[in-house]
């Protein structure tokens, strides 16, 4: 079945005024309910003209993403998968990229 928990320890850095690293590790052992196959980051801009939703191999625990507004909060959640589909989302946490210059 899906996972029955979502990704732990989701961090995110801005490291640049376009770019956010995100780090996570796989839901606890018990609640993934098979292997995780992929994981889904979706990241928002808080005022919506901005986002989008990448997918990655489950093997991997970080993602960068690109092609950020300057001085921007972004909202970023993720979900693990197995082969049947996508467990629950995690928790919300936003983070804002640096000021252009």
């Amino acid at each position: 079945s899906v996972p029955s928990f979502y990704p732990l320890e989701v961090n995110a850095t801005a490291i640049s005024a376009t770019a956010i690293n995100v780090t996570w590790k796989p839901p606890p052992m018990l609640h993934r309910n098979g292997i995780i196959t992929r994981y889904s980051v979706q990241y928002n801009s808080s005022l919506g003209n901005s986002g989008g939703i990448i997918f990655l191999n489950g093997s991997l625990m970080a993602a960068t993403l690109r092609n950020l507004l300057p001085f921007t909060n972004y909202s970023i959640t993720l979900k693990a998968a197995t082969i049947i589909g996508f467990g629950p989302q995690s928790p919300n946490i936003t983070v804002n990229t640096w000021e252009a210059g």
